[in-house]
């Protein structure tokens, strides 16, 4: 049997492998480059990074914060193949001008339109066992979690690192909407392909239109299409238990928990003759 560890803080590892047949053109955009002179070369990095197919549509928006604030901000990929891919993690605000911020933090500076800025929230008031994503120095982005303790904005959170179960102590913690799908960070599942389902997080909607931060794979979609909440929750469950599973890039299958790492929040799940180390975003009742 062939064995997959997916974690959170490793999905953008399997991006490339996991992503869906309708992104190939993206990934033979990145090797075109290599191509002789004759042929037109793909769009260099920074040019890619400048202008994600993501970004061009969104509406200009206000900055809900202000200079020296912290705050989400999604980001493009530096990568000319990595169109589809955008960084949603922790800045700080550097410079305000007009409805463009710029922002600077662990992958450096960027210019981000108002639309794609969000803010971080009261942190003093999140308490034991809130669904919350977190940014931290060792997460190289954002986590899923749940809030163990919080003294004063000190917030203690439960986390999977290194195939292990650890109480650290957080640099952000913003807490995840339930039940809702137009509200930044409302978890969400909805048809991205004909007949497939797909999760992801509300990132901004205007006008009918919304924008997808997938965490498995770190792609954004802009989609019109119906988004439902996704019906998670931090339950106990056990193994042998049927569910669906989300998988980097694939969607939603259904599957069977092996072992309950953490009855709550981590699990050991079986699926098309695969094993998959998966947190409590990715597991939910079967769809």
């Amino acid at each position: 049997m062939q064995k997959f560890v997916v974690v959170a803080a490793s999905m953008i590892a399997l991006s490339s492998a996991c992503k869906p047949k309708e992104n190939a053109a993206s990934d033979a955009s990145a090797t075109a480059s290599a191509a002789p002179t004759a042929i037109p070369a793909a769009p260099t990095a920074t040019a890619a990074a400048a202008n994600p197919k993501w970004m061009k549509n969104a509406p200009s928006k206000p900055v809900r914060a202000k200079v020296g604030d912290i705050v989400w901000a999604v980001t493009p990929s530096s990568s000319a193949g990595d169109v589809d891919v955008g960084l949603l993690t922790t800045y700080k605000i550097d410079a305000i001008n007009g409805n463009t911020a710029t922002v600077s933090g662990k992958d450096g500076k960027h210019d981000v339109n108002g639309f794609f800025i969000l803010p971080v929230g009261d942190m003093t008031k999140l308490k034991a066992n809130d669904a919350v994503l977190i940014s931290n120095s060792w997460s190289n982005g954002t986590l899923f979690s749940r809030v163990v303790s919080n003294d004063k904005g000190k917030v203690t959170a439960h986390q999977f690192i290194d195939k292990q179960v650890k109480d650290v102590v957080v640099d952000a913690a913003t807490p995840i909407p339930t039940g809702g799908t137009t509200a930044p960070f409302s978890d969400i599942h909805y048809e991205k392909f004909p007949g497939k389902q797909y999760k992801g997080m509300v990132i901004a909607e205007d006008s009918g239109t919304a924008w997808i931060w997938d965490h498995d794979d770190k792609t954004v979609t802009e989609t019109k299409a119906k988004l439902q909440p996704l019906k998670w929750g931090f339950k106990d469950r056990k193994a042998g238990d049927k569910i669906t599973v989300f998988t980097a890039g694939g969607g939603a299958t259904e599957g069977t928990i092996l072992k309950a790492i953490d009855p709550k929040a981590y699990y050991d799940v079986q699926f098309n003759g695969f094993t998959m180390a998966s947190t409590y975003d990715q597991v939910v009742d079967k769809l």
